[in-house]
């Protein structure tokens, strides 16, 4: 039996499928922002920012080695 070699990708059937990515992309960047939005409007509206960020910073590490050269500056 022979093996069947696969053919490469026609230049169209590439650029469809990097026009279909990108436009995920596109969808995925404004549903990040859309969410990032809700959750600040939520935040104002019950006006509770400082109680906010006391969770997060009980709930996550954050990182701030970048911060603390910084300050050294």
């Amino acid at each position: 039996m022979a093996i069947k070699k696969k053919s490469k990708p026609t230049l169209k059937e590439v650029m469809g499928t990097v026009g279909m990515l990108m436009m995920r992309i596109n969808k995925l960047e404004a549903d990040i922002a859309n969410n990032a939005r809700v959750v600040d409007e939520y935040i104002q509206f019950k006006d509770d920012k400082d109680d906010y960020i006391k969770f997060l910073k009980e709930k996550l590490e954050i990182d701030d080695k970048d911060n603390k050269e910084t300050e050294k500056e």
